[in-house]
């Protein structure tokens, strides 16, 4: 019977596992959400990790991945939501290297222009467009100088 419920669970994690990268962490909460005991978690997971259903260099590269291309965020924003998934400073140091640099410039370029047209005209606008970025997590010498080139006083040369 135990046996069986292992299996059960062990099945409905696997499917979850298989629908999108998942890490540790999100399996681990999901496996409490269904009341399995702490037994059977570590079980789980261990078995989820031999079959390669976990595996933190990948979660993270899909994360960063889709964090910058979807959600538009910056780095720093980034790696505080991967730390609080416990996924190892090393691993996430190594998926942010992975960024292309031009279209994360890109990406803070067209948060400026599609949501902070104001920004190159007046302080408060200039602000808020600050502030906006900021809270995506965008390191601060790059929104300050995308701003300064989209207001023409520095060269294009970012």
């Amino acid at each position: 019977m135990e046996n069986d419920h292992l299996n059960a669970i062990l099945n409905k994690a696997m499917d979850y596992c298989s629908r999108s990268e998942k890490c540790e962490f999100d399996v681990r909460k999901k496996l409490v959400d269904w009341h399995a005991e702490p037994a059977v978690v570590n079980d789980v997971i261990n078995a989820l990790y031999a079959d390669k259903f976990i595996d933190h260099d990948r979660y993270t590269r899909a994360y960063v991945n889709d964090a910058v291309k979807l959600k538009l965020w910056g780095r720093i924003k980034i790696r505080a939501n991967l730390k609080m998934k416990n996924i190892a400073s090393s691993t996430i140091s190594e998926a942010l290297l992975n960024i292309d640099e031009t279209e994360y410039l890109d990406k803070i370029t067209y948060l400026i222009q599609s949501r902070h047209k104001a920004a190159i005209k007046d302080y408060d606008s200039k602000y808020k467009a600050v502030k906006s970025l900021y809270s995506r997590g965008y390191e601060s010498e790059l929104v300050l100088k995308a701003i300064a080139v989209l207001q023409g006083q520095v060269d294009d040369d970012m």
